[in-house]
């Protein structure tokens, strides 16, 4: 399977250095909002809302509206990441 890097690849690293639980997708999300809703953000993430955490991807370079990242859609990421990882 091919590795795909995306605007979100270094976010997802970091993530899951500094989660307590690098194999749980709850853990992982919880520092991805953190990190979104911090005074020195990491690009591409903007914040962090009801509906997810809000980032410059596709939608904004394409039509200059935020993407959102959902919890549903980063844990399809997450075990896509995962098993690219092993």
């Amino acid at each position: 399977m091919q590795n795909r890097n995306n605007e979100l690849s270094a976010v997802m690293r970091a993530a899951v250095g500094k989660a307590l639980d690098p194999e749980d997708a709850h853990s992982v999300w919880a520092v991805i909002i953190a990190m979104a809703e911090s005074d020195s953000k990491p690009m591409p993430l903007v914040g962090f809302a009801n509906d997810g955490v809000k980032y410059q991807g596709r939608d904004y370079q394409n039509i200059g509206v935020l993407d959102i990242l959902t919890f549903k859609k980063f844990s399809d990421r997450f075990r896509r990441f995962r098993a690219n990882a092993r």
